[in-house]
């Protein structure tokens, strides 16, 4: 994919799950291809989409496009993992935006410190409308469970950019979740000792609408009780071993 920087050795696939999400998803594919960091690898993976996502998709051509039946977002991201070159993976959801120098930030520090095999990043919030964003900035009941983690303040999981071998250590994103897939993908990379970072620079720049499914607080909370029961279950096999 063509890129503003001279290419390096390390491809980058970023993976952009998208159901019904042409209202955004432009942005969110320009900012990913506007990246100073090449060369990077654009995945597209439409979850059963019935509106233009397709078309949006697809005016890009050099976007990797797939399309499967509506499964869910965790779904959508392992069917683009399993399709990506890279060695290191990155995540957009397709009503978020890339900074210009999101991967060409955290792929320094990952280049640079090869005992680290995961790198976080700043978020930055804005509002499309009148949504509400305050649940935004609450931080999630899971961080109970990581103190480490808590003391990071409110980092969005989905800024990760992540050695692809150690991702497919950890395992696959859990597709029984429906909002917290990478809240459980961090919580077992932490059990297996994966090494972790969060930059100071600001890697995310997340949008706030009415059709966050984030923002669903029965669904979060169903998710939290599964993330719970998971993260027991396997405390329990461990002890066993």
């Amino acid at each position: 994919m063509t890129s503003t920087a001279a290419a390096t050795s390390a491809l980058v696939s970023i993976i952009v799950p998208v159901f019904n999400g042409e209202r955004f998803l432009e942005a969110a594919l320009r900012s990913a291809i506007a990246q100073t960091y090449a060369p990077i690898e654009l995945i597209v993976v439409d979850d059963g989409s019935t509106d233009r996502s397709a078309d949006v998709a697809r005016s890009f051509p050099d976007v990797v496009y797939l399309r499967q039946g509506h499964a869910g977002a965790p779904a959508a991201r392992n069917a683009g993992i399993g399709v990506a070159r890279g060695e290191f993976l990155a995540f957009l959801d397709a009503d978020d935006v890339l900074p210009p120098d999101k991967v060409k930030a955290q792929m320094a520090y990952l280049l640079t410190h090869t005992e680290v095999d995961c790198v976080f990043g700043q978020q930055e919030i804005f509002t499309e409308g009148n949504a509400d964003s305050a649940w935004m900035y609450e931080l999630p009941e899971w961080m109970r469970w990581a103190p480490d983690w808590e003391r990071r303040g409110q980092i969005q999981p989905m800024s990760m950019v992540v050695r692809r071998a150690v991702f497919d250590e950890v395992g696959p994103l859990d597709e029984r979740l429906l909002v917290s897939d990478d809240v459980d993908w961090v919580l077992r990379a932490m059990e297996a000792s994966v090494a972790m970072h969060v930059l100071d620079d600001v890697v995310l720049h997340r949008r706030a609408h009415d059709g966050n499914i984030s923002r669903d607080l029965a669904a979060r909370r169903r998710d939290h009780f599964a993330l719970l029961k998971s993260r027991i279950d396997r405390t329990r096999a461990s002890s066993c071993e």
